[in-house]
């Protein structure tokens, strides 16, 4: 029986069977929790369906309709098409999938040129244009967008139409049109509304807006993770809440911020590491931020850490396209137990989903540790710890700390706000007043503060209330004390002016009633609560507690009004204010401590057992309202609880209080305990006598080699302007070397008073006027952070005359902080070509940002060629050249350049092999540019080794391109003859064929390399000098196994052997090596290592082992090795990993049995002086106690110091054998 034809069959296609092919199964790319859509994994045609199919939903939101998905490639450029809702005109969309390309501005002309010649062809007017990449958009091309006329993109369109080899069918239809191509896109440049580009980061920003109604496009297309089903992710507008947080940083200026301790009672579980350039500023914060590390803002109240949270969180946000971190920022004061993740939502505006499933890292701006309760510290803590994953944040604190001790799981650094300067308070002060208003106000403080001193005018919030002062009084005030007193009693009078309805009795109220009332509010909720911020639960509570306790006293208030007035009267004067997350707090916590020092001064004596230092300035508050019979009893007090705050306190007293402190100081300072020691030199900086200066400046009584060091950092940090014009004078020389200085008196210069450091410097310049051989990079450093406009001509000058280039490049650093535009300005005239600091100017413009000019630095890079190989060869002239090329190669080089360079190689008649002509090869990898394959297929013609060594490393770093057969086939023939043993060459080969070629063969070649490579090294014969220097002729083969070290698979016999491989000094090396053994047992790691027959070696191999948790038996080699890892500085943060990981009773008495007794050097306890803090954080009072108490040993008399140290920060008594 014959089949039945099918519809459409015909008798003679029965013949063959009709097979429905099958559409190929593509693996969807998968999308996790927190992480942008792999736009890149999706197919060109997915990524166009894609697109097309989530601004259907998008695009009422973007004032568009779409109108059609993707369009044949013979469309000429109109991927999509939509109309614009308001004037129903054409938008034109278009989607490029690039994998390895950011979208440029050669690309991104291309597409325009292909849709203007295509729109003007079919008479289309064009109101929109969106091209929407994959990928990354290039900085050159976000700059051209921002021109006003598209200038950047048209002269490259103009480029590209001129060459003619760009869509040549598209251009002759237009020529027989008798239209002029480049008018025309020209023409549609300057006539559409929009020009949008859209990276795959924006893509997905503006998707979120509208995120919940494409799920199932994105599972269409997405193999979506299981969690984000169960935490979806939110709606969200990135753009809106960026702006929003953007426009809140208007309000602040960036400050300058330095290394400083982490607050009392803080401690980190890992290692907080010190800033090597002395100060940051808030860009460098972010960077930090952005990097993944975890930062504590710890400083003076008042000092601007909840503005400069504000102003970070700004930063982080300042540019609009491809956002990757999201700033959130969490104000502490209203933390609740197990709430973190609800406080985070709630400061996005998330009500559904989770801000985890957002694809941003993080950045959590977490405001004011001290003002949470006290006892949550820590909870806050293990709740931060289990959510941060790969976020970070930026925490705030007082540097008196916290009450309770609280351990956080990772921070990576610590700084303390610098002091304002006079800049700043101008940037501050403009706006809140009028320019007449602000120049009389800041002629004012600018007198002021070079006669009071630096600690009282210097903080925002004195700023901010010495504005209010002024206006109010037309003068300055005199203490911090009268700033707030003036802003009470504002606020009391305002809010009186202001009550319609309040009863009479409540308006008549005196002021000092009414503080009256607050004191004890205030007072009660700090110290009976623990409070400095209150639940609305709490605040009534506290209330009803207040006026009962009133009552009871007597005190008129209470017999004045009744309860329902009294509440009325603190309610409408509103000291407490109620703020969005239903938290009464007054409007700063320097409000509540000084109301609360009022009655504190009442019943100090109650609170002679409860001391804590993070309730140090309300002590020092206090002292100012102790009656005068009560001042010396007091102070003793004082002298029980913090040594430096009996001082101020005497300070401020005067007369017989500051002769009885200077006595006790001067006897302490020569106290043989260290850390008694170390707190009385801090105090007779601050008390500031004749003879504490004396003892300061002497020589004599220094009982450890740190003793002299400590008075004069004392005498400098309280502003002795001898120490200051000395360390100044000591430290210029080295600051004009082109290497970063950091620590000792370098340092501490930074930290001494702004006024005095910023006159000695302005002095300095002045010297440097009449001779220009006076050192002054310090000097500049020290404007770059204190100066202002008034030192703007002096800069501009050493700018302009002086012949040293780090003079140079600091006074570009200083003037740019002081106004920016100023420098932009100065470096362009001082980048003409007839100038002698061109060069100097466009070096300094490129760090900027700026794309220079570099014509004339090619013509003359390129004239050097012309000099004999001896004038080349000169040390100094090499140096001078490598320099130059790096410049020239930080810039864009132009087509023209290239072609430039290209013929002067050619004419070249130095060996090949000299650096001259390598330089060339140098500049054509840092443009990463298929433009100089023309000197690869020279260089294979000529068949010369050098030549073909840096063609084929030239080859390696481009992304995969198009590479004729010809010029292939000649690459191959070259390597089948190579011999194996030019390792440079051969290697670049390796690398080549892994980007070019079969990665199969590049695989076999590199491990056939490393059998080669390792097949001499041996644990029982391998010494220390091959151990250290193995690394040297391997370098290139190590960098690249980096690269692939996750495709490589070497047998556990080769593994083993990268345990006699030191990894300290090369990052290829580090990372090929732990990749490599971690997937090895451990013990048969330990086992090997145990091999190894030189101690040294083995050693260090049993460090690493330890260090990067790859060891079986951790705390059994830590035992056995523990004399070895102290004798030298190499081993010790392998002993800082461990003792953080292991710490116990056991190890603190193993350690310190081992410590006190092993044979130190000088030089190896004075490496060891920067872990004294981290293990301050390990030991317990009661293993110190413990050991002491049972020490029959003398201590090594060159860590007697340190071990004094430990035992005196917990108050241990030291005794002598």
């Amino acid at each position: 029986m014959k089949e039945p034809l099918l519809r459409g069959q015909t008798s003679q296609s029965i013949k063959f069977k009709l097979v429905p092919m099958q559409k190929k199964s593509v693996t969807k790319p998968p999308l996790y929790q927190g992480h942008a859509l792999s736009l890149n994994q999706l197919t060109p045609e997915d990524f166009e369906d894609f697109t097309y199919q989530c601004l259907t939903i998008l695009s009422e939101h973007i004032g568009l309709e779409m109108q059609s998905g993707r369009q044949p490639a013979a469309d000429q450029g109109f991927d999509c098409v939509a109309k614009t809702l308001d004037t129903n005109s054409i938008v034109c969309i278009q989607c490029k999938r690039y994998s390895s390309t950011s979208l440029s501005v050669d690309l991104t002309a291309k597409e325009i040129i292909k849709a203007a010649l295509d729109a003007a062809i079919n008479g289309s007017t064009v109101e929109q244009h969106y091209i929407i990449t994959s990928g990354t958009v290039a900085g050159n091309l976000r700059i051209a967008l921002r021109q006003d006329n598209y200038t950047d993109i048209k002269s490259k369109c103009k480029e590209i139409i001129s060459k003619g080899d760009f869509q040549p069918s598209l251009l002759n239809k237009v020529k027989e049109l008798g239209l002029s191509s480049y008018t025309l896109v020209s023409d549609y440049l300057d006539n559409i509304k929009k020009l949008i580009v859209w990276s795959g980061t924006d893509f997905t920003n503006n998707l979120l807006i509208v995120w919940d109604k494409l799920t199932n496009i994105i599972e269409k297309h997405y193999s979506v993770e299981r969690v984000l089903k169960d935490s979806p992710t939110p709606n969200f507008n990135t753009v809106e809440y960026c702006e929003k947080v953007a426009n809140k940083g208007t309000r602040f200026v960036g400050l300058w911020y330095s290394h400083t301790n982490l607050p009392n009672n803080l401690v980190s579980n890992t290692r907080v590491e010190t800033i090597e350039n002395g100060f940051l500023s808030t860009e460098d914060i972010a960077n930090l931020l952005r990097s993944g590390n975890n930062v504590v803002l710890s400083s003076l109240g008042g000092s601007g850490k909840s503005s400069t949270l504000i102003n970070l969180a700004s930063t982080l946000v300042k540019d609009a396209f491809d956002i990757e971190f999201l700033p959130v920022l969490i104000k502490l004061r209203s933390y609740s137990r197990g709430n973190l993740e609800k406080a985070i939502n709630q400061s996005l505006d998330i009500s559904y989903g989770s801000w985890r499933s957002l694809p941003y890292k993080c950045i959590l701006l977490l405001d004011g540790l001290d003002e949470m309760i006290q006892s949550d510290t820590q909870a806050f803590f293990d709740e931060l710890s289990a959510i941060i994953g790969n976020n970070s944040f930026i925490l705030s604190s007082r540097n008196t700390g916290v009450s309770v001790e609280t351990l956080a799981e990772k921070v990576d650094y610590c700084l303390e706000i610098k002091p304002l300067s006079y800049r700043d308070v101008v940037n501050i002060s403009s706006k809140s007043m009028l320019e007449s208003e602000q120049n009389e106000f800041c002629n004012l403080y600018r007198k002021k503060i070079g006669s009071v001193g630096f600690n009282f005018l210097f903080s925002p919030f004195a700023l901010s209330l010495s504005i209010k002062y002024y206006q109010d009084r037309r003068k300055l005030p005199e203490s911090l004390n009268e700033i707030i007193e003036n802003w009470i009693s504002s606020k009391v009078k305002i809010d009186k002016c202001r009550i319609k309805n309040a009863s009479l009795i409540v308006n008549k109220l005196p002021y000092f009633k009414v503080k009256e009332a607050f004191s004890l509010v205030t007072y009660k909720a700090i110290f009976q609560k623990g409070l400095t911020s209150l639940s609305e639960a709490d605040y009534w509570e506290l209330l009803g507690e207040t006026y009962n306790e009133l009552t009871n006293q007597g005190l008129s208030v209470a017999k004045m009004l009744s309860f329902e007035s009294f509440l009325e009267l603190l309610e409408q004067h509103e000291i407490y204010v109620k703020d969005n997350d239903g938290v009464y707090s007054t409007p700063h916590k320097i409000i509540s401590e000084y109301l609360a020092s009022i009655e504190l001064s009442k019943n100090w004596r109650s609170h002679k057992n409860s001391y804590l230092h993070s309730e140090y300035e309300i002590w020092l508050y206090c002292s100012t309202f102790i009656n005068n019979e009560e001042k010396k009893e007091f102070i003793e007090f004082m002298f029980e609880c913090d040594l430096s705050l009996a001082t101020k306190v005497a300070k401020q007293y005067g007369g017989g209080f500051i002769e009885f402190v200077e006595e006790r100081i001067l006897e302490l300072e020569q106290n043989f305990e260290v850390i008694t020691r170390s707190n009385a030199i801090y105090c007779l900086g601050i008390l500031g006598t004749k003879k504490c200066i004396e003892r300061l400046k002497s020589s004599e009584g220094l009982l450890d080699p740190h003793h002299q060091y400590q008075r004069r950092r004392a005498l400098a940090i309280n502003g002795d302007r001898d120490t200051l014009i000395s360390i100044l004078t000591d430290n210029e020389i080295k600051a004009q070397m082109p290497m970063k200085i950091s620590g000792g008196e370098y340092d501490i210069w930074f930290q001494c008073p702004p006024t005095l450091i910023t006159e000695i410097a302005r002095e300095r310049l002045n010297t440097w006027k009449n001779d220009q051989t006076t050192p002054v990079c310090m000097s500049l450093r020290t404007l770059r952070i204190f100066g202002d406009n008034s030192d703007i001509s002096n800069i501009k000058l050493i700018l302009q005359e002086t012949s040293k280039e780090q003079e140079f490049n600091d006074a570009a650093a200083t003037l740019y902080s002081i106004d920016n535009e100023c420098l932009i300005e100065s470096l362009e005239l001082l980048a003409e070509p007839s100038n002698d600091k061109s060069y100097w100017a466009k070096k300094n413009l490129t760090a900027l940002d700026f794309n220079c000019n570099i014509d004339d630095e090619i013509t003359f890079f390129i004239e050097q060629g012309l000099k004999s190989q001896e004038e080349l060869s000169d040390q100094s002239y090499m140096y001078g050249m490598h320099s130059f090329v790096e410049f020239i190669c930080k810039n864009k080089i132009t087509d023209e350049n290239i072609e430039k360079l290209i013929s002067a190689y050619r004419k070249l008649t130095f060996s090949s092999d000299f650096y001259y002509c390598n330089l060339f090869w140098y500049i054509a990898n840092s443009t990463k540019s298929d433009k100089f394959i023309p000197l690869v297929e020279s260089a294979y013609l000529r068949n010369n080794s050098s030549e073909i060594n840096n063609a084929i490393a030239y080859l390696a770093k481009l992304d995969p391109l198009d590479i004729s057969q010809k010029l292939k086939n000649k690459i191959d023939d070259y390597f089948k003859s190579l011999d194996r043993e030019l390792k440079g060459i051969y290697h670049n080969y390796i690398h080549y064929y892994f980007k070019h070629g079969s990665k199969d063969l590049a695989k076999s070649l590199l491990i056939d390399e490393f059998n080669s490579t390792f097949g001499n090294l041996d644990p029982q014969t391998i010494t220390r000098e091959q151990y250290i220097s193995f690394d040297f002729p391997n370098a290139s083969i190590f960098n690249i196994l980096s690269k692939y070290v996750s495709e490589i698979d070497f047998s556990i016999e080769m593994s083993l052997k990268f345990l006699l491989v030191c990894s300290e000094h090369m990052a290829d090396i580090a990372l090929s090596k732990y990749s490599i053994l971690n997937k090895i047992d451990r013990a048969t790691l330990d086992n090997y290592a145990e091999q190894i027959k030189d101690d040294s070696v083995r050693v260090s191999e049993v460090s690493y082992l330890l260090k990067n948790n790859l060891s079986s038996m951790p705390l059994i080699q830590l035992e056995k090795y523990l004399p070895y890892f102290l004798s030298h500085h190499t081993y010790y943060p392998t002993l800082e990993a461990l003792y953080n990981k292991y710490w116990n009773d056991n190890l603190a008495r193993s350690f310190l049995t081992r410590f006190i007794t092993h044979n130190w050097s000088d030089v190896s306890a004075q490496m060891f002086d920067k872990y004294i803090n981290f293990f301050l954080t390990l030991f317990t009072k009661e293993q110190l106690e413990e050991f002491e108490s049972q020490r029959t040993t003398d201590v090594n008399v060159y860590i007697e110091r340190i071990y004094r140290i430990w035992l005196g920060s917990y108050k241990v008594h030291y005794q002598k054998l």
